[in-house]
């Protein structure tokens, strides 16, 4: 008993103890330690907001030992002005700020139908202020400027706004004149000799995704563009002789611009290694501005130069012409995703020479494979000798291993140029195509496009000739279909359309280059074969019959004309009707299909004569009466493969031109009537009216 009460005992001592030391070590927490943490906590504060609020160092040039600059914890909502012009609204906060700025053009909502706004919170705003005085700076984040009006309507007129800040010693003074297009004017200066810089801001936080280039874009005096991404700006740098700056994502921009007098730029990265851009200003600054959609027209209207913050990446001289001449087919087709049909068309119309010869060249090399492999065989141990071999064989055969590479090679860059013009064309932003498509510039939602592409890509996978001899290339070749289509899903809707009707487009000329190919060494062998049977003594009027076939062979064209290709050209303006309404009518059958029919008719009765006679039996196999039978079997084959592509895309275009040329149903007359009804509510001398009949659809398909 004595022992379970001193256990008992000693229990209760421990777990007061323990609870004694739980309260002091409590109370010492919260009447020693805390405190000083929430003075080292509010001092850290303090500094952190100094660094975040700090101007670079000015001397006589850009200093580039400025120090680093944290996103401003400054965020403000006093809103002391708002601006509304014809594209957008903006508000400036009361520390003469660009707070934010709100789209208004219909086709610019979110997923949720909300009207864009370009900025997100605790973002570096555009038109901040920092001065080189780090006390005068501390105290232009406490002081608000004062506004001269609140609210200006900049929508049909010019409008003018001044703000002022003033603080001790000197007063900050920014006029701005704002216009109807969206765009802006700024002056800002600065009393009693104190310097500033004056900062793009943060880019727009719309849209920065992985499939295109956000960050930061700068042209010089020399015409370069230099070009920081995201996450790439380690260290301090000074840009000098800029023409202008713009921070950017895939659709939308900040920009700064003066091409009188050239601007000097500092930037630094803020924590997440971003670049934010400061100006130097001196005592005072002049430039213009624009926040919105990276539109081509819009920033060609400002300025043609400024077309370079469109970002199309290594492959811009390609990039650039190319979206031009998609914007002046759009002019003519009036649908962004007909424009982009046309566009592929004519693409591959250019490409297919070289194209052709890399898919004839890689044809030869399949069908070498064999001879190739008991080459690698026969020189096993001798690398030199197989070499050497090799390279007489394809001499022999007129080979070139490098002949279907290089055409892909040379057509890569126009690849990679229409994928960046069709990925950054913010043009394609609520503009539908047919049916489910609403918007190009999105995804398809119900994922149609991108697995049609991926099924196209596997036929053409199939048709093309394949020159692997490793087995894991095969496969991993093979498993291509799949991964594109996966990325494909969330791709936009017009750059999935492109490589689709691309798809499609090759695999209509990789069936024709198919049947050309295999009747192309026809002619040679119906000409030996025309020797052999002289040689025999048969009857004169036999070989006779046999030449006149042979004749009508060759004399057969082969060559696809422009109309069989589907190259779309426009009428000659001349000839042209402001909207015509006419049904274009399309031929069935084209001339290079009746020829290759033709070819095939006379090829049968080439082999009947040959039949006819019993002492033709010639050594060579291909000359073999049932390896002419066997080789017009297949011929028919390709023939037939090769008029049933022609036929879907026939059908595809008929469907093209009933959708634009059809009478009363078609667009051409539903715009004509469209045109009417507007002139005959508004009149002709009407905005109204002018507006809807600048927007020319005219015929561009040929007959």
């Amino acid at each position: 008993m004595n022992s379970n009460n001193q256990n008992s005992g000693l229990q209760k001592r421990m777990i007061i103890m323990t609870v004694l030391v739980f309260v002091f070590f409590i109370a010492y927490q919260y009447w020693f330690i805390n405190p000083k943490q929430i003075e080292k906590m509010e001092q850290q504060k303090i500094e952190q907001e100094q660094k975040a609020n700090a101007a670079p160092e000015i001397k006589e040039q850009i200093n580039s030992n400025t120090s680093s600059l944290a996103p401003v914890v400054n965020e403000s909502k006093n809103i002391v002005a708002t601006i509304k012009t014809e594209k957008n609204i903006i508000e400036i906060d009361n520390l003469g700020r660009i707070y934010q700025v709100t789209l208004l053009e219909e086709k610019y909502k979110d997923d949720k139908n909300n009207r864009i706004k370009l900025f997100a919170a605790n973002q570096l705003r555009p038109l901040e202020v920092r001065f080189s005085n780090r006390v005068l700076n501390d105290e232009a984040f406490k002081v608000d400027v004062v506004a001269s009006s609140s609210n200006i309507d900049a929508t049909t007129n010019n409008q003018e706004l001044t703000l002022t800040q003033t603080l001790s010693g000197t007063t900050l003074t920014k006029k701005f004149t704002f216009y109807p297009d969206g765009h802006y004017d700024l002056s800002v200066s600065s009393t009693n000799n104190e310097q500033f810089f004056i900062t793009n801001g943060f880019r727009p936080n719309v849209l920065a995704d992985m499939y295109a280039v956000h960050g930061f874009i700068a042209k010089l005096n020399d015409d370069t563009l230099d070009t920081i991404e995201d996450g790439d700006l380690k260290s301090n740098k000074d840009l000098l002789g800029v023409k202008f700056i713009s921070n950017f994502d895939r659709y939308y921009a900040t920009v700064i611009y003066n091409f009188e007098k050239s601007l000097a730029v500092t930037l630094m990265p803020d924590a997440n290694n971003d670049p934010q851009a400061f100006i130097q200003a001196g005592t005072s600054t002049n430039f213009s501005g624009f926040m919105g959609p990276k539109n081509h027209k819009d920033l060609e209207a400002l300025n043609p130069q400024l077309i370079d913050v469109i970002d199309y990446g290594w492959f811009t001289f390609i990039a650039k012409p190319m979206f031009v001449l998609l914007q002046f087919l759009q002019g003519y087709i009036g649908n962004w995703g007909w424009t982009i049909v046309v566009l592929t068309i004519l693409i591959k119309v250019v490409l297919y020479p070289l194209s052709y010869k890399g898919m004839m060249s890689m044809q030869k090399l399949k069908d070498l494979a064999p001879k190739m492999k008991d080459i690698q065989n026969k020189y096993k141990g001798d690398k030199q000798k197989q070499s050497m071999a090799m390279m007489e064989l394809y001499k022999k055969h007129g080979a070139n291993p490098m002949g279907g590479c290089l055409p892909l090679l040379l057509q890569i860059p126009v690849f990679f140029a229409i994928y960046r013009v069709l990925i950054n064309a913010i043009e394609l932003k609520g503009a539908p195509w047919i049916l489910w498509i609403h918007d190009l510039a999105e995804m398809d939602p119900y994922f149609v496009l991108p697995i049609l592409m991926g099924a196209t890509m596997y036929i053409q996978q199939k048709i093309t000739p394949n020159t692997m001899q490793d087995e894991m290339q095969k496969k991993i070749f093979q498993l291509l279909p799949i991964v594109f289509t996966f990325f494909f899903l969330w791709f936009p809707a017009g750059l999935t359309l492109y490589w689709f009707v691309n798809n499609l487009f090759t695999i209509w000329k990789n069936a024709t280059n198919a049947r050309e190919l295999a009747f192309d060494p026809l002619a040679k062998q119906a000409t030996q074969i025309l020797a052999s049977l002289q040689s025999l003594g048969i009857a004169q009027q036999t070989i006779d019959d046999f030449a006149f076939q042979t004749q009508k062979f060759r004399s057969s064209g082969s060559k696809l004309t422009k109309a069989d290709s589907g190259i779309v050209e426009p009428t000659p303006e001349a000839k042209l009707p402001t909207d015509p309404v006419e049904t274009i009518e399309t031929k069935t059958i084209s001339t290079s299909q009746q020829s290759f029919d033709n070819k095939l008719q006379h090829l049968e009765k080439m082999i009947m004569i040959l039949q006819s006679v019993p002492s033709y039996n010639p050594n060579e196999v291909p000359y073999k009466v049932a390896s002419l039978q066997t080789q017009l079997t297949n011929l028919i084959a390709l023939n037939n493969a090769a008029n049933t592509s022609y036929a879907n895309v026939k059908a595809a275009r008929i469907d093209r031109n009933t959708f634009f040329y059809a009478k009363t149903t078609g667009l051409l007359d539903i715009v004509k009537n469209a045109k009417a009804y507007i002139k005959s509510v508004y009149g002709a001398s009407s905005p109204q009216y002018r507006a809807a009949n600048d927007i020319k659809f005219v015929r561009v398909i040929s007959k």
